[in-house]
């Protein structure tokens, strides 16, 4: 009823109930037969001065946190809905946790490397990019069937990043 109440949409998530804002999940309720636990899914970003949040999961679970309660007392005594506002904001600004994730460059395949280092311009814009956009275009063009589709693909790619190195020139003193 309070997650309702602080206006989040109501979803089902992994089989449990997920509360959403601003298109994004925010807290997610789980039962054990030990405790009740509530997630957020930002919680390593939230003020807990109190120390209720924990990482359930060290290694495995960067920014996610939960609150473990044993009884309903517990519950209706804490300052949840302060937490649940806290971590609304922070998705009303679409802030995320990147702690503790490790995103690998990925490896550029032969038929892409020949094309991006055959100009310097080319070979600059792709090194721009961050590892999460080379890979999904790398991903994009390798799941191509066709000959011809892969070429439209690698041709695609060319032009994203010929706009990539067009917008950082624009974005220097001096130049239009």
């Amino acid at each position: 009823q309070l997650m309702i109440s602080s206006g989040m949409e109501e979803c089902i998530r992994w089989g449990s109930p997920c509360y959403r804002w601003n298109n994004q999940n925010v807290v997610g309720l789980a039962a054990f037969s030990q405790y009740t636990g509530i997630w957020f899914f930002q919680g390593s970003l939230l003020d807990d001065n109190a120390g209720y949040l924990m990482n359930a999961q060290e290694g495995k679970t960067h920014g996610m946190r939960q609150w473990r309660f044993t009884s309903i007392d517990q519950m209706q005594q804490a300052p949840i809905l302060q937490y649940v506002e806290q971590a609304k904001k922070l998705a009303e600004e679409g802030v995320k946790s990147r702690v503790g994730v490790k995103v690998k460059e990925p490896i550029l395949p032969d038929f892409l490397a020949n094309v991006m280092h055959s100009e310097e311009a080319l070979r600059t814009g792709w090194d721009s990019l961050p590892p999460g956009k080379k890979k999904e275009l790398i991903l994009w063009v390798q799941e191509a069937k066709k000959t011809e589709t892969r070429d439209k693909r690698i041709t695609g790619v060319v032009d994203i990043v010929r706009q990539r190195v067009l917008n950082n020139m624009k974005k220097r003193p001096g130049l239009d």
